[in-house]
């Protein structure tokens, strides 16, 4: 009787221990089976590096989370830094382009831009902007945006390559970057117990799911060492 509910206690607390980084696993979801899928363009017009991102856990620490389960963070260098000046980093106030056509369903940017760190985030995603995706109607979720940056309404229709808004770092974010998810459900009514949704990126005629790899090098140097996201040809620093 013991060990049944030793087992039961296990099984009970197994979910709470993967927000403190223990046991965690992928989501069981495959991207060639689960639908619909959405490809779209850089968000930046500037390279940036996908710091986390792609379909395993190794590569993308959001896999475990069904609503993010193929969530990208995204840098631009210089990044991974010890300073608390925002403006050191590469990514901070970089302008954020519609990388898809689709109505923008929600906004919000009155969350001020905080240190580096995770000690001063006033909600999850900071400031954000949901876009229904006119070609899936599914929703892509934009979060840590610059305070008042943002460049768009609800109710506004953009077409890919549109200005919306500026890289900023609000939200559980630790410095300066972009999250980017995609998810069936509309993240005004259902956000933690959405469905995540496969989210490929298009580079020129290539369509592809870009890695992540956490922020340390071959030589022991943190920095982001995933693959890197551009808007014309090309998927990796030369």
């Amino acid at each position: 009787m013991t060990a049944l509910l030793a087992v039961i206690t296990l099984v009970s607390v197994w979910p709470a221990l993967w927000f403190f980084g223990i046991g965690q696993l992928a989501y069981p979801a495959n991207p060639e089976t689960v639908t619909p899928s959405l490809s779209i363009r850089s968000p930046f017009t500037e390279p940036v590096t996908v710091a986390w991102g792609g379909n395993t856990l190794e590569a993308n620490y959001h896999v475990w989370m069904p609503f993010e389960r193929w969530a990208y963070d995204l840098f631009a260098q210089p990044a991974v830094l010890e300073s608390q000046n925002l403006e050191d980093y590469g990514i901070y106030g970089m302008d954020i382009i519609a990388p898809v056509s689709g109505e923008i369903v929600g906004v919000y940017e009155n969350e001020k831009d905080h240190g580096t760190g995770l000690d001063e985030f006033d909600s999850m995603l900071g400031n954000y902007i949901f876009i229904r995706v006119k070609e899936t109607g599914t929703y892509l979720v934009l979060g840590h945006l610059q305070y008042q940056s943002v460049e768009v309404e609800v109710g506004d229709q953009v077409t890919e390559g549109d200005i919306i808004a500026r890289a900023g770092n609000t939200g559980t974010s630790s410095e300066p970057h972009l999250h980017i998810h995609h998810q069936l459900q509309n993240p005004n009514d259902v956000l933690l117990t959405a469905q995540g949704l496969p989210l490929y990126f298009r580079v020129g005629t290539d369509i592809f799911m870009p890695e992540g790899g956490g922020d340390i090098a071959t030589d022991g140097t943190r920095q982001p060492v995933g693959d890197t996201l551009t808007h014309a040809a090309g998927k990796r620093w030369e």
